[in-house]
């Protein structure tokens, strides 16, 4: 079933809600939601390597990974991981809930 369309919150906002919510299902969700956010990041970071060696050895794009980087960008995007869609680096993996 697909989800109603809503504004994702920023990490900054997850920051404030996790101060705020001392409620341990609140944090565990807030936690699942940047453990998701940091996957996303070590996808990214393990298509880029991929993505060059297929380009490198054959040539073009391979459309499924070529769907993938695209799918992952557009989400990254959607929740502010990445402020600009053309940019061609994703920034550095971090631990995003080490410092909540």
């Amino acid at each position: 079933m697909p989800l109603p369309d809503h504004t994702p919150p920023w990490k900054r906002e997850l920051r404030e809600l996790w101060r705020a919510c001392s409620q341990a299902d609140s944090q565990r969700l807030i936690l699942e939601i940047l453990h998701y956010r940091n996957v996303l990041a070590q996808i990214e970071a393990m298509r880029l390597p991929i993505d060059r060696a297929w380009k490198a050895d054959v040539g073009g794009q391979l459309v499924g990974l070529e769907c993938l980087r695209v799918l992952l960008q557009q989400e990254r995007v959607r929740v502010g991981i990445m402020d600009d869609i053309g940019g061609s680096s994703p920034p550095p993996i971090e631990p995003m809930y080490e410092d909540l």
